[in-house]
């Protein structure tokens, strides 16, 4: 069944959830080298400023630099504990790329705690219970409908995929 999620949740994670430019077609790598470079000089002049170093983690994520996105999420983590966007980023790379449920899921309470409303710290936390265990599905699948009342679209997709009831199955048959 795990093996089944994360097929799943790859389909769903590679939609553009830290896209924060809109680029042409096939310039994605330079977009995001040169958010790179630029966020290495502005961090040079303001190494305390937390939203650089999540800028520069989401362009990272992007060139599939996951250790080095993690590592600018921690670091952000530093100058700002309180950054409920560096917890929600770092929980999203251990749940879909290190398998770490229960430190994304601490993640991803933190990142609530912080802000009831972020959208997307719900819909991780919602994929990170149905992934950590089977048993959870149904608190997984309300965060899940939370986070897409909040904005968080490709929540319902998820929602829908991932939390059919045996009814919905049965009629599919």
């Amino acid at each position: 069944m795990k093996s089944m999620f994360f097929v799943i949740a790859i389909i769903f994670f590679t939609l553009p959830i830290y896209a924060q430019v809109q680029v042409e077609e096939g310039q994605e790598d330079e977009c995001y080298q040169e958010i790179i470079q630029d966020m290495n000089k502005e961090i040079a002049e303001a190494p305390t400023n937390a939203e650089l170093y999540i800028t520069r983690g989401n362009a990272k994520y992007y060139l599939d630099d996951f250790r080095g996105a993690m590592s600018d999420y921690k670091q952000a983590l530093e100058n700002n504990e309180s950054s409920a966007e560096a917890y929600c980023r770092l929980g999203m790379v251990k749940l879909q790329f290190l398998n770490q449920f229960e430190e994304s899921l601490a993640d991803f309470e933190k990142s609530i705690e912080l802000n009831e409303k972020y959208a997307l710290a719900y819909y991780g936390r919602g994929l990170a219970k149905i992934a950590k265990q089977e048993d959870d599905k149904e608190g997984g699948c309300a965060d899940l409908s939370k986070a897409g009342e909040l904005g968080e679209i490709k929540a319902y997709q998820a929602l829908k995929n991932l939390c059919k009831s045996s009814k919905d199955v049965a009629k599919e048959e």
